[in-house]
Order: structure tokens, then C-alpha cells, then sequence
């Protein structure tokens, strides 16, 4: 179930984001990779488990791939969140440790700590989200990851990778067009 986040878009009109609550699960991907005829190749889970994990070794393409897939089979159009969506949330967020997953081996199923104060499992933690960042169409991924310690993840730490790189550290999360 998607929340709904009140937000300002660069024009400083408000708006609402329609957000996912916690980044797409390999159950959700593996049903995609079902349909497009390529169960029998899905992302490897790196032993983690799948499930209600979040998918990982995901690339950019991977991800705009799947929610182009997702809007082709219902009424709604879905995307990634852009860079400044993405920090107009994390302001919007109270930092507590108690709902971030870091320092740890491996990644943990995306709603197993409690939601932060928006309603949203995992925002910081877990897995880096990728991004799009509007003003040099880079593909960026953010929020930290499982291995991080709690100072390094934060809103000033991002990656910026090709449009091709996976890793066990990289997810994703839809916003559905309103």
C-alpha cells in the first residue's frame, strides 16, 4: 500500500507523491521476470533470501524496465523517485536508528523494523535506492545499505553509477503517477 507524501516540486507548487512504503520485494520482481519469460535468470538473491526481501543486484535499466512493465499492465503510470523528491523526503523524515537497518551481513525483509515517522520501512538502511537526478540525468542510488555503519548513511551520501551496474547493495522504489 502506497503513502501519500505532501511535497514541492521545484517550481514550489505543492504536490503529492503516491510512494511505495518500502522498496520492491524479489516477490513482486520474480512475477515480473515470470512474465517477461526470464524466471529461469532472475537477479541473484546472494544467498539472502528472497520473498519479502528487497530485490537487489538490480540495475538502473532493471528498474526502469520493471516499472515501465508494471504500468503496461494496469491503469497507472509508476517511476522512480527523482534526487529531489528523494531529499524533500528524507527532510520530511525523523532520523531514528531504531527503523534502519545497518551494520549488519545481509539484507532483512522490508518490513520486519517499524515504519519511520511517514509511514515508509527502510527509507535509510537496507538497500541503496536508485534515483533519477533531473539536472544531469545521472543514475544515482541513495539511503544507505545493510553493511553501513549508522554515520555514513545519510542524505549526503549517494552513488553515482552506469545505467548497467548491479549490486547486492542496490534496490529500488516505485511512486505512482496522481
Amino acid at each position: 500500500m502506497p503513502v501519500e507524501i505532501d511535497e514541492v516540486d521545484s517550481n514550489g507548487k505543492k504536490k503529492i507523491l503516491n510512494i511505495s512504503i518500502y522498496p520492491v520485494t524479489f516477490k513482486e520482481y520474480d512475477l515480473f521476470y515470470e512474465d517477461i519469460g526470464k524466471a529461469n535468470n532472475p537477479p541473484s538473491s546472494e544467498g539472502f533470501g528472497r520473498g519479502r526481501n528487497p530485490v537487489i543486484k538490480v540495475s538502473w535499466n532493471d528498474a526502469i524496465s520493471y516499472y515501465k512493465w508494471l504500468s503496461e499492465k494496469g491503469n497507472n503510470i509508476y517511476r522512480l523517485l527523482t534526487f529531489d523528491e528523494w531529499m524533500s523526503i528524507s527532510n520530511q523524515i525523523t532520523f531514528d536508528k531504531n527503523n534502519i537497518w545497518y551494520g549488519e551481513k545481509k539484507v532483512t525483509e522490508v518490513n520486519n523494523l517499524k515504519p519511520n515517522n511517514l509511514g515508509l520501512y527502510h527509507f535509510y538502511g537496507n538497500v541503496h535506492e536508485w534515483c533519477y537526478c533531473n539536472e544531469k540525468e545521472e543514475k544515482i542510488a541513495i539511503g544507505g545499505y545493510f553493511f553501513n555503519t549508522l554515520s555514513f548513511i545519510n542524505k549526503k551520501n549517494f552513488l553515482k553509477k552506469s545505467h548497467d551496474y548491479s549490486h547486492r547493495s542496490i534496490g529500488f522504489r516505485i511512486v505512482k503517477e496522481m
